[in-house]
């Protein structure tokens, strides 16, 4: 008889702790109304951001300024680190670069291209600079 009535003695004390634990709680639809209206922040802003030249920081990136150093006719650091900073490999950028000056098509087009699955030689043979 005594364990039947500590069971229902504990049962009911949980049961209570239980209910002045949810009456401490804050309301969760306010808690996330207020932090989904918030603004985010610079700094949240600039760590999903990745279209402008500095995803790789203040510094000057010495692969970047060598690409844009080679092809000045043709770039700038910032452009070539907004490819980078994109998505592009650096020795993507090289070829995009070299192939745009055989041929004439923009560096964003070839990168496209490449980003669509294509291997360089298929685009090279695409695009008329070699045959299969």
């Amino acid at each position: 008889m005594i364990i039947p009535v500590l069971c229902f003695v504990l049962l009911a004390g949980c049961a209570s702790t239980a209910d002045q634990t949810e009456q401490n709680l804050p309301v969760e639809n306010e808690t996330t109304e207020q932090e989904n209206t918030a603004a985010p922040t610079q700094d949240e802003q600039q760590s999903t951001s990745t279209s402008g030249p500095d995803c790789y920081g203040p510094e000057i990136h010495p692969v970047g300024q060598s690409i844009a150093d080679q092809f000045e006719d043709y770039t700038d650091y910032d452009q070539v680190m907004v490819w980078f900073c994109n998505g592009a490999q650096f020795d993507d950028i090289l070829t995009a670069l070299q192939t745009e000056v055989l041929s004439g098509i923009s560096v964003d087009d070839l990168l496209e291209m490449l980003d669509s699955g294509q291997t360089w030689n298929q685009i090279w043979v695409e695009i008329g600079l070699t045959e299969e």
